[in-house]
């Protein structure tokens, strides 16, 4: 003989995850439906062609910037060449040090901005944080979403709540060889 007990209760979220943009553009794409997600699948692809620009445009710097370099290295051996010689007077030779050391802190600039350029091309891909059930989201395509971080009070204009159940669902048993649907 078996013993079943039914009881009622609920079940909420342990784990829930706001989703936001962390740079500013128009949505090209969303989410399809509610439902089920899994860590690192994509919610969201905002419009990368200003970030693909600004890529293009870093390089470009860091190129300028490394031809500037090689030219200020010439400059400043030549100085010391003629520097040693009393050909240049030593306050020459001092400024074709500074281009020189100038000439690498652009270069590393340069370096830098185009790394951030392509850490904010990376992110116009949204990724899910957590698996777990999808809810409504707020952003639909072309409309602005900020980069900012929420504070208390905000209206958030792009957000996909993620919540994660960890909870036993009570379901009749799935004919032999088929399952039922996911729950979402």
């Amino acid at each position: 003989m078996a013993l079943t007990t039914e009881l009622a209760g609920r079940t909420s979220a342990y784990l829930v995850a706001e989703v936001r943009p962390q740079v500013g553009a128009s949505s090209r794409s969303g989410c399809s439906a509610k439902g089920r997600g899994q860590a690192g699948s994509p919610l969201y692809r905002i419009d990368p062609a200003s970030y693909e620009a600004e890529v293009e445009r870093a390089q470009a710097a860091l190129a300028k910037a490394e031809a500037n370099l090689a030219t200020a290295k010439v400059k400043a051996v030549r100085y010391e060449e003629l520097a040693a010689i009393n050909f240049v007077s030593q306050d020459a030779r001092d400024e074709g040090r500074s281009r020189a050391e100038a000439g690498r802190a652009d270069v590393a600039a340069a370096r830098a901005a185009l790394q951030t350029a392509r850490i904010n091309r990376g992110y116009t891909t949204v990724t899910a944080p957590i698996s777990g059930l999808i809810g409504r989201s707020a952003l639909t395509p072309a409309r602005w979403s900020p980069p900012t971080r929420p504070r208390p009070g905000d209206d958030p204009a792009a957000r996909s709540d993620l919540r994660r159940r960890d909870a036993v669902e009570r379901r009749p048993a799935a004919p032999c060889g088929a399952s039922w649907p996911a729950a979402g």
